[in-house]
């Protein structure tokens, strides 16, 4: 078997939060044939998510209290949008990059973003559906079919789990529990 990491090292640093990105959301085979793309940026959280786009933090979470899947579409944000930005599935923001609020906190927040869309490009958006593809950086108009990738059978988590299976340490009881589960 050829693995591509030592297996000390990967149970004394496993966990259920650093072995996620194999289990986010992703757009399903075929999904993006005929899909229209209406911005992309920089990947600043992966994942995938649709919804209805708003332009303010207070709406996002008026409407997320209703029930409705917001998409919080912002020129960039700050402290005064972290309210809006709990409240959204996912952010996106004209002007930013990996180090900047939206991404930093939405990272923290585990919350699916793309910043950098240019100037000007979000503006258009507000109320319509869309869904972003924070996997590449997309923005498509309308709600896409997504899939979450199966877990069990990524053959780097199958290593991956019969290491930790085999290690005595309890620590590792959650990231069994998601693997198992799968």
């Amino acid at each position: 078997m050829n693995n591509r990491y030592r297996e000390a090292t990967v149970t004394s640093t496993a966990s259920p939060h650093n072995s996620d990105p194999y289990g986010r959301h992703a757009l399903a085979p075929g999904a993006r044939a005929g899909a229209t793309l209406l911005a992309s940026g920089e990947v600043a959280c992966p994942g995938v998510a649709s919804g209805v786009v708003v332009t303010s933090a207070d709406e996002a979470e008026e409407k997320a209290d209703q029930g409705v899947d917001v998409i919080l579409a912002r020129p960039t944000t700050d402290p005064d949008d972290v309210h809006g930005m709990i409240a959204a599935v996912a952010v996106i923001t004209e002007i930013g990059g990996a180090t900047s609020h939206a991404a930093v906190v939405s990272r923290e927040l585990d919350k699916v973003c793309v910043v950098g869309c240019g100037a000007g490009n979000l503006v258009d958006l507000a109320g319509k559906v869309v869904t972003v593809d924070a996997n590449d950086g997309a923005i498509f108009e309308g709600s896409l079919e997504v899939v979450v990738p199966a877990l069990a059978t990524h053959p780097d988590l199958q290593v991956l789990s019969t290491w930790l299976q085999s290690s005595s340490a309890n620590q590792y009881v959650g990231l069994k529990a998601v693997l198992a589960t799968d």
